[in-house]
């Protein structure tokens, strides 16, 4: 075979692709097994949204367009549609037809190819395109006799003093004229070589509103700019898009920064592709908020395909005009601008009256919708009394070191070092008669061991930064209806950048769990470890030291906690009183080191006597703090 040979039959091999309804020359094609006659062709193009009545032959037909599928029809004496038909012999005809507004296409063939050998498929393949290229020539040669006559129009127009739609709209003319009483919006194709622009179309503004476009207007893709000019593009920062004139000047006039009108949401990304070939800045998409939500499906679009692209679609129905007139310039400018923070929804004047009294998960210990830090040395048992926490809270009653639990709700616990056997084993030894399975709430025990591991926090070569994974978690949490109690043990176990030496993986992990908290309406706990300096500490400020790695980890928390073991003659006193052999991880002391409400700071004796750390009554740890 020749080399010739072979790459004719491979590109038969990407032209041709089989289906079970025949062959399908192009994505934009499908043949039914049956033959169709011209009225076939007629009900499709209807279907399509033109409007035919006859088929002519061989000539590039203009047709208007109906209202189908969310598409407008056309107005006045505005011909978007189109189609070009030939006839291949006595039996069979081919078609391309389609709409200019839209920029949609479509092809057409009465027979069926199930039956053409493959010569005879390569010859339709190649009629189908030479009708194609005939009716893009025919086309381009409709948009040039436009451009002249439009070029002409707007040059011989006059410049508008006065408009029913300007007044209607609230707006002042900029760049526009008037011929007939209709306004006159010129339509600009870039040329990004010479930075030169060329006027394409018009849009005409009739004073009840109605619009349309010059006919056989080129309109895909074409602009109309509003506060500035490409002599001083490269000066611009940012360019806020827009589909229509009112919304222009709307959002020009409030936000005092250049706007690109488009005309269509549908035109929008062919606008911005050419544009983008001169300009760097960033593009500002202020597409409507439509009930079909076009506007919105194309800014996402937009986004994926454009880079530095945002998305400002109005919070209101309708577009930045209608935002304009009901509200005001300030409410178009404040939803320009909110970066995505939205800082100016935050005033001090909205905080009126008492405020509302801060909820507790634990009475005087734990807060509700706050993060805060639990740190104990190894082996202490901090673990136990998480775990011990969250059946209580998912009870919704009972105290925790000697506190009462206010509020009850789900709990997740996300645990970095002991498996779903481990958990069970403690579970067991907390709640041997299974009152757990009564309880209102659910504890969800997630054990990294038997799982993937969630790294929330990383410091590599992409810099430090919150994961996908650490985002993907917070996605799932809030989905919580219920929860008030979330604890991730260890801190390390669920973070690969240093904690030990850098503030800044600190801060970061506060801000994390802090959102957490406020967006899940639970407590957060972190346990992390302390350090072995918390022996020798004898006062809280000492054991708040003593709490591993950075500052900013505590800085950060709302509320920081310590478990320690107490000194080895305190612990022997303490068990041979409670008739058990001396054993130092029997007996340990918990205090609050730190909180922003209010708190019991009073240092707490804690004894095992079974599994879990409780509290003694008579405090051995007061006389020695």
């Amino acid at each position: 075979m020749s080399a010739k040979q072979e790459r004719l039959n491979q590109t038969r091999m990407k032209l041709n692709q089989y289906f079970k309804d025949g062959i399908k020359l192009d994505n934009t094609v499908k043949f039914s097994q049956d033959n169709k006659t011209i009225f076939d062709l007629m009900n499709e193009m209807r279907n399509f949204g033109l409007r035919v009545d006859f088929i002519k032959t061989g000539e590039l037909t203009r047709v208007p367009v109906t209202a189908v599928a969310g598409q407008r029809p056309d107005k006045s004496n505005e011909r978007s549609g189109w189609y070009i038909y030939h006839q291949i012999n006595s039996d069979f005809g081919c078609a391309v037809y389609g709409n200019w507004r839209t920029g949609e296409e479509k092809k057409w063939y009465s027979g069926t190819t199930t039956k053409l050998s493959q010569t005879e498929q390569n010859k339709l393949l190649a009629k189908l395109e030479e009708v194609k290229k005939k009716a893009a020539k025919d086309k381009a040669r409709k948009h040039e006799e436009t451009s002249i006559y439009v070029k002409e129009k707007f040059k011989n127009a006059k410049d508008v003093v006065k408009h029913a739609y300007l007044d209607n709209k609230q707006i002042e003319p900029h760049g526009i004229k008037e011929a007939n009483g209709n306004l006159l919006i010129p339509m600009y194709r870039i040329d990004p070589e010479k930075k030169d622009l060329d006027l394409r179309s018009i849009q005409y503004i009739m004073p009840d509103g109605s619009k349309r476009f010059a006919s056989a207007g080129e309109t895909k893709g074409n602009f109309f700019l509003i506060g500035t000019d490409l002599s001083s593009i490269d000066q611009v920062e940012k360019i806020a898009v827009v589909e229509g004139y009112a919304t222009g000047y709307s959002v020009w006039h409030s936000c005092n920064i250049p706007v690109l009108v488009v005309f269509s949401a549908l035109f929008c990304k062919e606008a911005l592709t050419r544009f983008r070939k001169i300009y760097n800045g960033q593009f500002i998409l202020a597409l409507d908020n439509d009930d079909s939500g076009v506007g919105q499906e194309q800014a996402k679009e937009v986004q994926s395909v454009i880079y530095n692209c945002i998305s400002r679609i109005p919070s209101e129905k309708g577009d930045y005009n209608d935002l304009f007139r009901e509200f005001g310039a300030e409410r178009v400018r404040n939803e320009l601008y909110q970066t995505g923070f939205q800082i100016r929804g935050f005033s001090i004047r909205d905080l009126q009256g008492k405020p509302l009294e801060r909820k507790y998960i634990v009475d005087n210990l734990i807060p509700q919708d706050v993060a805060g830090v639990f740190a104990g040395l190894g082996g202490v048992g901090k673990s136990g009394l998480l775990l011990d926490l969250a059946l209580k809270v998912a009870r919704g009653a009972g105290r925790w070191l000697n506190q009462p639990i206010m509020e009850g709700g789900d709990v997740v616990f996300l645990t970095g070092e002991d498996s779903q056997d481990e958990i069970h084993h403690r579970l067991y030894s907390i709640d041997p008669e299974g009152k757990r399975f009564n309880y209102p709430y659910n504890v969800y025990v997630y054990c990294v061991p038997d799982n993937k591991p969630i790294n929330i926090i990383a410091e590599d070569n992409k810099g430090l930064r919150i994961t996908e994974a650490g985002w993907e978690l917070q996605e799932e949490l809030v989905s919580f209806n219920h929860s008030r109690l979330l604890i991730i043990d260890p801190l390390s176990s669920f973070c690969s950048a240093s904690v030990s030496s850098s503030n800044e993986v600190g801060q970061l992990w506060g801000t994390y769990v802090a959102g957490l908290a406020k967006k899940t309406n639970s407590a957060v706990i972190t346990s992390h470890h302390m350090s072995k300096s918390a022996f020798s500490a004898t006062d809280n400020f000492g054991f708040r030291a003593s709490i591993r790695g950075a500052s900013a980890i505590v800085d950060s928390a709302r509320w920081a906690a310590v478990l320690t073991h107490v000194k080895e003659e305190l612990a022997e006193e303490i068990c041979l009183e409670n008739d058990v052999e001396p054993d130092i991880n029997r007996v340990a002391q918990f205090a609050m080191v730190k909180s922003n409400g209010k708190a019991d700071f009073t240092p707490k004796t804690l004894f095992r006597k079974d599994v879990i750390l409780e509290p003694i009554e008579n405090n051995k740890i007061n006389k020695e703090w």
